[in-house]
């Protein structure tokens, strides 16, 4: 069974930055580091409303955005 935090992230996210978020071409990877550098706010943020060349994803309910948000700062 996949963490919820990751199923959204496949299903919104995967598509520019890989499964395994190592990035694509337009899209950078999203390591600790960059998650960290960010800081909760920021993130929240941008994965509502995007930065960038990134859309938002405004039609994430607020627990899918704190699942998504979890996944992503996990080590």
């Amino acid at each position: 069974m996949m963490d919820p935090g990751e199923l959204v992230y496949v299903r919104s996210c995967s598509r520019c930055h890989a499964v395994d978020r190592s990035g694509k071409t337009d899209a950078p990877a999203l390591d600790s580091v960059r998650i960290a550098t960010l800081g909760p706010a920021r993130l929240e943020m941008t994965i509502r409303y995007g930065k960038g060349r990134m859309e938002g994803f405004g039609g994430l309910t607020d627990q899918e955005v704190a699942d998504l948000m979890d996944f992503l700062s996990a080590p």
